[in-house]
C-alpha cells in the first residue's frame, strides 16, 4: 500500500466520479494500491464486503466507473511522462542528440501546463458583450 496521504488523495479524487467501494476496486484492479491483498477474495473481504469478482467486474460497464478509470489513467500517464522527462534529462547530459530530444520533449511536456494555467486564468475573465 502507498503512503496514507497518497492513498487518500487518489481515492478521494476517484470518489469525485464514483463511490468509495468502487474507488477501492479500481485502485486494486489497476495495481495502484492495495496489492498486498494478493487474491481478489482477500481484497474483497477487506474492502468490498465480500462480493464476488464476477459482480465487481460488472462495474466496468458503468459510466461513473469508466470516468474514474479514465481519470486514473490520466494520473498514471502524467507519472510516466515525469519518468520520461527524468530519463531524457540524464541522457542529455552526455549526448547532444539526446539533448535535442530532451529540449523538444520539454517544450511539449511543459506546454500542457501553460495551456492549463492560461485556461484557468481566462475562465475567470468576465467579458461583457457590447
Amino acid at each position: 500500500m502507498g503512503s496514507p496521504k497518497r492513498e487518500k488523495g487518489i481515492r478521494l479524487k476517484l470518489m469525485e466520479y464514483t463511490t468509495e467501494k468502487k474507488s477501492y476496486w479500481i485502485l486494486w484492479k489497476y495495481g495502484v494500491l492495495y496489492r498486498e491483498n494478493k487474491s481478489f477474495e482477500e481484497f474483497s473481504k477487506k474492502f468490498l464486503g465480500g462480493m464476488n469478482e464476477e459482480y465487481a467486474e460488472q462495474y466496468l460497464l458503468e459510466e461513473d466507473v469508466q470516468k474514474a478509470i479514465k481519470h486514473l489513467h490520466k494520473i498514471l500517464h502524467t507519472q510516466k511522462m515525469v519518468e520520461l522527462y527524468n530519463i531524457y534529462f540524464e541522457r542529455a547530459k552526455d549526448d547532444t542528440n539526446a539533448f535535442k530530444a530532451f529540449a523538444d520533449f520539454s517544450k511539449t511536456f511543459f506546454a500542457e501546463d501553460k495551456e492549463s494555467d492560461l485556461a484557468a486564468l481566462l475562465n475567470g475573465v468576465d467579458i461583457d458583450e457590447q
